[in-house]
């Protein structure tokens, strides 16, 4: 997912797994803050934080979709919380991916500054 295109190909396991590497990377650029330069530390962070809440958004969904497929045996109204919560995952699974974009052209950034901080 380096350039955030792949996102449109992941399934719902496959969702979770970058939401966790973000998490992990935020925290530990977080640790690593006093030693880095403020303003550009900052857009980044909120690069992260927006794809994770992004993420968090979204497999909220996905996990409130299954516990109502789950129920549908018992309670027939639960196709209907289903079908309600399928509607809404479009959108915040735009969200999701364009944070996902965002963060992926703030990382190459960084990534650049990095490098030639270090060449000089």
């Amino acid at each position: 997912m380096a350039d955030g295109h792949a996102f449109d190909d992941l399934d719902e396991p496959g969702l979770h797994a970058p939401r966790k590497r973000i998490k992990r990377q935020r925290y530990a650029v977080e640790f690593f803050a006093p030693l880095l330069r403020r303003r550009r530390l900052e857009r980044y962070l909120q690069a992260l934080a927006a794809i994770q809440d992004r993420m968090g958004e979204l497999n909220d969904l996905f996990g409130a979709r299954g516990r109502y497929q789950a129920l549908v045996a018992a309670d027939p109204a639960a196709w209907f919380a289903r079908g309600c919560l399928a509607a809404r995952l479009p959108k915040p699974f735009t969200r999701a991916m364009a944070a996902c974009r965002r963060c992926a052209s703030s990382t190459s950034v960084t990534a650049r500054y990095a490098a030639a901080r270090s060449s000089r």
